[in-house]
């Protein structure tokens, strides 16, 4: 398909002309030391989507087995895709960095404090114009009812230095 050819005609091109850069750069004889050049493209809004997710589902891995289980909505998600867009020459080491800032930091905060109740469930959203994130705790549904306990909210304001 043309579409390809396209993509590979252009992946061809982008890496004359980082060969080109690194050329001038290093130099011949540093070039010649190296087996190849690796180009990298920025990440889309799609991968950064992906990374933000495996992070997500690994930290709920973790919570499984001290019976604790957490939900990102979907304004918390785009919040925290935002942040990773910030600078994106860096791939997705701003994502990753606001992901264990505005999620992971303040909810092992609310668990060491006994905030999250075991079988607890932290819902965790942001607020219209909020620049920071919320947690929502609930407690387990006792074993007798299906009603489950009160929602608790617990905003978690998070101070970045810059």
């Amino acid at each position: 398909p043309a579409s390809v050819q396209e993509t590979d005609d252009e992946n061809d091109e982008i890496v004359k002309l980082c060969n080109a850069e690194a050329e001038k750069l290093f130099g011949l004889d540093l070039l010649a030391q190296l087996d190849r050049l690796i180009v990298f493209r920025r990440l889309e809004d799609e991968h950064l989507g992906h990374v933000l997710d495996r992070h997500f589902a690994r930290m709920n891995r973790w919570l499984e087995p001290r019976g604790l289980r957490s939900e990102m909505l979907t304004d918390a998600r785009e919040y925290l895709l935002e942040q990773g867009r910030r600078h994106t020459m860096f791939g997705a080491r701003d994502l990753i960095v606001a992901h264990r800032r505005e999620i992971e930091f303040p909810l092992a905060d609310l668990i060491v404090s006994g905030e999250v109740p075991p079988g607890g469930l932290v819902a965790i959203d942001r607020r219209p114009g909020a620049e920071h994130l919320h947690f929502t705790v609930t407690a387990a549904e006792p074993p007798a009812s299906r009603g489950g306990g009160p929602a608790r909210e617990v905003p978690v304001e998070v101070t970045v230095s810059g």
